[in-house]
């Protein structure tokens, strides 16, 4: 059995190796803000010293609000100082994470993931699954009205396979560029993963045609992760045609709810229905696979065999762990025992959900706080 290893760097906790092996170059010579290259160099030399093979990950949605230490967002002037490139909602409202419907958005995301292999590492890991990637920008608005005169884009729901086509167009020529440079840059020696929904379809909702990438050569491994993007369009379409949206229902609706969900955490349910489809382009493609085992926390440790089990008979062979770095620091156990009879972190406490309606200076009210992340 394979299994892929995520690490979300966590703060402050003696207890993660990695962290630990961080430490030890935090200071002097290699204090972080003065030689942030050289402790990169020095993680992917430790790892290749104990025979690990190490990828460079990167969250795809172009924007500020990012985990700490994410290297292209070390420097957010990119960011900051190009609001036009931002992405734009059904409704025209903008949300600042700048589109890969722009060619100036697509290489500042190359440019930066061909810098990371500088330092060693054996390819790239995408996470697509997290973030916002394409909207309603104005060439997307083009190329929409290009391939269907007539049809506003604005009105069809984000499952609609013309707006999948047309998302698919931009970022299939992103990951058609950026194939072509790394593999230029490094003679052909770096892999690239990436990181998807429960599903292939429902990847295509902000245009990830998985498929396209595998059949084309533009990736050497997917990984199946637990996550789901969609809209729920309840109380918003239209009477005389329910396939499309009545915007002035959309509207109403974004005054009290978020309408971009996501479903995410562990369903192995799901994972399981959907580990089909990703073999399918094993067997094709030769690609290489992994499925997502569950997030810590959300099960028993004594339960992992037997969901091994279950999704190795739904075809799975290689498995994907995200946030490993939990298994290490807080065991779902001990999580649990912690908060029994705990006053201050009672039930309703832990589950109670709070709307956000603004990150970082941009409003992200129409979203489930969630989508951001």
């Amino acid at each position: 059995m394979e299994i892929s290893f995520d690490y979300d760097r966590k703060e402050n906790d003696d207890s993660i190796p990695l962290l630990n092996f961080e430490k030890r170059w935090m200071e002097g010579d290699y204090a972080f803000d003065k030689k942030k290259d050289a402790i990169l160099k020095k993680y992917v030399e430790f790892a290749h010293e104990n025979n690990i093979g190490f990828y460079a990950s990167n969250r795809m949605e172009v924007g500020n609000f990012t985990v700490p230490y994410n290297r292209p967002n070390w420097n957010k002037n990119f960011v900051d100082e190009n609001p036009q490139y931002y992405c734009r909602n059904r409704d025209g409202s903008v949300v600042a994470v700048c589109s890969y419907a722009y060619e100036e958005v697509q290489e500042y995301v190359i440019s930066n993931l061909c810098k990371m292999l500088e330092f060693g590492f054996d390819g790239v890991s995408l996470f697509y699954h997290r973030g916002m990637h394409i909207g309603f920008e104005e060439p997307v608005i083009k190329r929409f009205q290009e391939k269907y005169p007539n049809v506003d884009p604005h009105v069809l729901p984000a499952s609609d396979s013309r707006l999948h086509s047309v998302w698919c167009d931009f970022m299939n020529d992103f990951m058609q560029k950026l194939r072509h440079r790394i593999d230029e840059k490094t003679q052909h020696t770096k892999k690239i993963n990436v990181i998807t929904d429960y599903s292939l379809w429902s990847s295509k909702n902000f245009g990830l045609d998985v498929e396209y990438w595998v059949r084309n050569g533009l990736v050497d491994s997917v990984s199946q992760a637990d996550m789901e993007t969609y809209e729920d369009l309840s109380g918003c379409m239209s009477d005389a045609n329910p396939q499309v949206i009545d915007m002035e229902k959309y509207e109403k609706q974004l005054m009290n709810r978020p309408v971009i969900m996501r479903r995410w955490g562990t369903n192995v349910e799901m994972v399981c229905r959907h580990i089909p489809e990703y073999q399918k382009l094993s067997e094709t493609y030769g690609v290489e696979i992994y499925h997502v085992l569950p997030w810590v926390h959300s099960v028993g440790y004594m339960e992992y065999d037997a969901i091994v089990d279950r999704m190795k008979k739904a075809g799975a062979k290689k498995f994907l762990s995200w946030n490993t770095n939990h298994l290490v620091w807080d065991l779902p156990q001990w999580y649990v025992v912690s908060h029994i009879g705990n006053e201050r972190n009672n039930t309703i406490t832990l589950s109670k959900y709070h709307r956000v309606l603004e990150l970082d200076g941009s409003d992200i009210s129409h979203f489930n706080p969630n989508w951001r992340g």
